[in-house]
């Protein structure tokens, strides 16, 4: 929390939470702390706030905001017991893709509030925020379908190739690299395959399957 690029009317001070280092402490109404922030994705996001508070109101909350002041969420505060007891609050938000400056800012606080830290965790992905989705190049004697898609765990390869050709097929990041391959040997002309995706990182892929000497292309979000 300490890492913000301007603040008003907060100090900080260090810690008892688990980290040991800094907090934001006395943060009131009025108060807020800007952050600069680079999403790699558009989508929604499960905003996380590290908080302690005592003698606070029912109605007693924060808010997290853009640079020009709209309000992306409210958050309601909790009473924790006192300002060095913590506990984790979060709420979902929608956030674009790139570089932005996030505030939080103290809009009801009926006494005051110390923050330890904040996170951002994408949770899906926006279907205006990814690339156009595009469907398999395919011709009379081959074709290619995925699903589920975005997938979270197994992805389901539905594969017919009446040539009955050797087929290789790879999971190429953004980034242009390869993360999983595998081959299909001669005589295969129908198949239902499963690939373990758990292990790749949230983001966008492309599915190419090579065969007598042609590219198919399946686009998919990995949640």
């Amino acid at each position: 929390a300490e890492s913000y690029t301007i603040m008003s009317g907060v100090v900080t001070q260090p810690t008892t939470d688990i980290d040991g280092m800094e907090e934001v402490s006395s943060i009131n109404t009025n108060d807020w702390m800007d952050y600069s922030v680079n999403l790699p994705y558009a989508g929604t996001y499960t905003a996380s706030f590290r908080v302690a508070a005592s003698q606070l109101k029912p109605n007693s909350q924060f808010q997290l905001r853009k640079a020009d002041g709209t309000i992306l969420a409210t958050i309601k505060l909790p009473n924790t017991g006192n300002l060095q007891t913590w506990q984790t609050v979060s709420v979902s938000v929608n956030l674009p893709q790139g570089i932005q400056i996030l505030r939080i800012y103290g809009s009801k606080i009926t006494s005051m509030f110390n923050l330890n830290w904040w996170e951002l965790h994408l949770t899906s992905l926006s279907v205006l925020g990814a690339p156009a989705s595009f469907n398999a190049i395919t011709d009379t004697e081959t074709s290619i379908n995925i699903y589920p898609n975005p997938v979270n765990d197994q992805l389901l390869i539905r594969l017919s190739n009446s040539n009955a050709g050797a087929i290789k097929i790879e999971i190429v990041n953004i980034g242009g690299v390869i993360t999983k391959e595998l081959k299909i040997s001669n005589g295969d002309t129908a198949s239902m395959l499963k690939i373990d995706v758990t292990d790749l990182s949230p983001g966008i892929y492309i599915l190419r399957m090579t065969c007598n000497a042609k590219n198919y292309l399946q686009r998919f979000i990995k949640l």
